[in-house]
């Protein structure tokens, strides 16, 4: 995948298995899941600042995985371009998000009802920074 000459690749664009959609998967047990109710574009920042504010509150008490990765590039010049068909160097990378599609799953390590509360109060504000509208659903 090319990159960026400014931007690294980061640990959460890899994908861990081959072939893996995270289109319309199920929320794991005990996880809340953040699912996503209107189509759009994750940047890749999106996804660094939903996890820097979501770690920040909860401390090391959290697990975080993510099912949509930013993959797709983005340049300056539009995509219907086709003089030369250069579309320029990379400025950002996207994730493509589809509504019902899970885009994380985050599993508190506590059972504690109040822990649970404050959890489910600071992942709505980490996904408040998000650019798609999403819900949170925790799973029994």
């Amino acid at each position: 995948m090319f990159q960026p000459k400014n931007t690294k690749f980061k640990k959460y664009q890899r994908r861990t298995k081959k072939n893996f959609s995270p289109i319309f998967r199920q929320s794991l047990p005990g996880n809340f899941s953040i699912i996503a109710t209107t189509p759009g574009h994750l940047r890749s920042k999106e996804f660094e600042v939903f996890q820097k504010i979501a770690i920040k509150k909860l401390k090391k008490s959290i697990n975080l995985r993510f099912s949509i990765f930013p993959q797709h590039t983005v340049s300056k010049r539009s995509p219907n371009t086709t003089l030369g068909g250069s579309k320029g160097a990379t400025d950002y990378f996207v994730a493509r998000v589809v509504p019902g599609a899970v885009i994380c799953n985050v599993q508190p390590t506590q059972t504690d009802p109040t822990f649970l509360r404050t959890a489910l109060s600071e992942i709505k504000k980490a996904a408040s920074k998000l650019s798609v509208d999403t819900i949170i659903i925790y799973s029994l």
